[in-house]
């Protein structure tokens, strides 16, 4: 669920960008981080994506069973809604 959130943070913020007529860049060391992690969602690609990009860890904590964001996602997957 924490991939699938980043994605579409990617997705958001690169579509923003594109509205401004510019771009975002994303430093090297971090997408090679994040190709990984999304390729193999994992706890040791995790923990290399959190080493370059610690303000993810939010997106981690929300998509943790005990949070309420994981509680409403599964809750709307389920019923075809997200």
């Amino acid at each position: 669920m924490a991939r699938d959130e980043i994605a579409d943070m990617h997705m958001m913020l690169n579509e923003q960008a594109a509205k401004e007529g510019g771009e975002y860049i994303f430093k090297t060391e971090y997408i090679a981080a994040w190709q990984s992690f999304r390729d193999n969602p994992n706890i040791g690609t995790a923990r290399t994506l959190l080493k370059e990009a610690p303000h993810l860890l939010e997106y981690f904590n929300m998509c943790s069973p005990d949070h309420n964001f994981y509680s409403t996602s599964r809750y709307l997957k389920e019923r075809g809604l997200k």
